[in-house]
């Protein structure tokens, strides 16, 4: 039912495909020499590539995720040194700026067991967890 075409010349970069009896031929197929002929397909080697590229930027990504929760776990606890003119506020809103203010003076009092919001200068207070100092 079939006739299979074989190319006499391997180099030539052609695959020889199968014609059927009544003339049809595969899609993206050619003739030559009577013969029904596709080439390789090209975008294969292509595809690949993307999905090596697509795979490195993923790890990269989970390499500096990981690398990052273990840096911030193996620091210690982070301390602060009270200055003059501060409240518990503006500590609060230095050391943890990504938390809403009000939330963070009361982390930074059950952190520390206070039961009133002020501070004086040189007491040293203990930040709570993801807090950092702020830059001088």
């Amino acid at each position: 039912m079939f006739d299979l075409f074989l190319d006499q010349n391997v180099c030539s970069g052609v695959i020889p495909v199968m014609q059927s009896m009544n003339g049809t031929a595969p899609r993206g197929a050619r003739f030559v020499n009577g013969r029904v002929l596709r080439t390789p397909p090209h975008g294969r080697k292509r595809g690949r590539g993307w999905a090596v590229v697509i795979l490195a930027v993923l790890g990269m990504a989970a390499w500096w995720a990981i690398r990052g929760a273990v840096a911030e776990a193996q620091s210690g606890p982070v301390w602060y040194t009270v200055q003059p003119g501060d409240t518990l506020w503006q500590v609060a809103r230095k050391t943890l700026p990504d938390v809403a203010p009000d939330q963070a003076v009361l982390e930074i009092l059950r952190a520390n067991g206070l039961e009133r919001a002020v501070v004086q200068p040189g007491q040293t207070l203990l930040l709570p967890q993801g807090a950092r100092l702020p830059r001088e």
